[in-house]
């Protein structure tokens, strides 16, 4: 005991030293975020998810995508003949403290995966999950409930395997006729858990091409030291993911409001996070555009707004590509700063540089 004390009171004194000041920065410091925004109380597991097939493996469908929140939280497919076949190794191999151990490890995750608020067929009921007792505490308060499910991975694989070490053993000791079924039938009964499970051919489709305003480096005549590239809408995750590319394309050498990333949000008194910059009016209006696929009623207190927003972003020129919503956002952004824009190389650009000086 006294070795492993002294041991701990050295690394904790090392770390402490060392990582007082990047933690402090990350739980404390003014981007520091407590807890995810409202709708991540949704993100838990599908109870019926658990039995089904992923939308992208050979045994399921595209529909049923829509047990997870989106695409790329298909976390909890196993599929019904998986769990099956863990159930048959868990009674067979009941005796072996290693399964118990698995087992009681797999409960505790598969309902902390479920979430604060149970969901079933894509439809959120009014039971409460075990995770609600724990979303609030630091960490927990920042994680994704639905990809807790992902902890059963290695688990179910620790059940398969002693399976086949179990029951190969001895399909080995046996004599040779049934030596030969008893092995077929052990590696048949995974098989048919696992085939289901093997990815399709992802459908591919090719993002629309960079424009040449960025790509040939035209922008540079447009945009000084100091000023930035306003997209329409600003550059995230949901709603302006092409500006991140054109970004990425100049190695990020221009600089633009927006962005995708975790932050705190400002409209809440407990600074829980946000995904992008905290809204302006204009960045506001933007949305609701691509959203509503037409125009409001422009007022002045808006195109003042829209001059402020301009000033602030400290903005060299506001872009356009041809997208969803194109005809709406032009009119709309048109309409806000009083003139229309040029075509330039594949964008529409409007030159703010003397409206935001």
């Amino acid at each position: 005991l006294r070795p492993v004390l002294a041991g701990f009171g050295i690394a904790a004194g090392v770390a402490g030293a060392l990582l007082a000041y990047p933690l402090y920065m990350q739980f404390l410091g003014p981007q520091a975020y407590h807890g995810m925004w409202d709708g991540a109380q949704w993100f838990g597991a599908d109870i019926y998810s658990f039995v089904s097939f992923s939308s992208e493996t050979i045994g399921g469908s595209p529909a049923n995508a829509r047990f997870a929140q989106d695409a790329a939280e298909q976390n909890s497919y196993f599929g019904w003949p998986l769990l099956a076949t863990c159930a048959l190794v868990i009674v067979v191999l009941w005796r072996r403290l290693l399964v118990r151990a698995t087992l009681l490890t797999g409960i505790i995750a598969f309902l902390i995966s479920l979430g604060p608020v149970m969901i079933y067929t894509a439809a959120p009921t009014n039971i409460s999950g075990p995770y609600a007792l724990l979303s609030h505490l630091p960490l927990f308060d920042s994680v994704i409930a639905t990809r807790w499910a992902l902890v059963l991975l290695p688990l179910v694989a620790i059940l398969l395997a002693l399976w086949l070490d179990t029951t190969l053993g001895v399909a080995r000791a046996a004599p040779r006729d049934r030596s030969r079924l008893m092995s077929v039938l052990a590696l048949g009964l995974v098989a048919v858990s696992l085939v289901p499970l093997f990815p399709r051919r992802i459908h591919i489709t090719s993002p629309e091409p960079i424009p040449g305003f960025f790509s040939s480096g035209q922008w540079r005549s447009y945009v000084p030291t100091g000023r930035t590239i306003v997209p329409v809408p600003l550059a995230s995750n949901i709603y302006g993911e092409e500006p991140i590319r054109w970004a990425e394309e100049t190695n990020l050498e221009f600089t633009m409001p927006g962005g995708y990333f975790l932050g705190p949000d400002p409209s809440t008194p407990d600074r829980r996070s946000m995904f992008g910059a905290p809204y302006r009016p204009t960045s506001a209006l933007f949305i609701k555009v691509v959203r509503a696929g037409r125009v409001p009623v422009i007022t002045e207190t808006d195109r003042r707004n829209a001059v402020d927003d301009l000033k602030f972003w400290r903005a060299a020129i506001v872009v356009l590509p041809q997208r969803t919503r194109e005809e709406a956002l032009w009119k709309l952004t048109t309409d806000l700063l009083g003139f229309p824009p040029t075509w330039k190389n594949g964008i529409w650009v409007w030159d703010v540089r003397q409206i935001a000086a």
